[in-house]
């Protein structure tokens, strides 16, 4: 109901498969700064958790982490 409404949830967790159930887009971040977001669709292309997992583990070895003594920033 809350979903056809158009109403957006902010859901965080560590739990990927909970994450698989759950959205319909994901956003991927790494020490507070958005990495990656596109549709559940794109990052479940076999519609497996484990695909999700490798898709996570993938984009956060490609991003550099921001050096130390400085603060990350992500958008609120």
């Amino acid at each position: 109901e809350v979903k056809m409404s158009g109403t957006t949830i902010f859901f965080s967790s560590h739990e990927l498969s909970e994450v698989a159930l759950l959205c319909d887009r994901i956003v991927l971040l790494n020490h507070g700064t958005v990495v990656d977001e596109r549709p559940m669709t794109e990052a479940l292309r076999g519609g497996v958790t484990s695909e999700l997992e490798d898709y996570f583990i993938r984009t956060i070895e490609n991003t550099a982490k921001p050096q130390e003594g400085t603060a990350a920033r992500g958008n609120a």
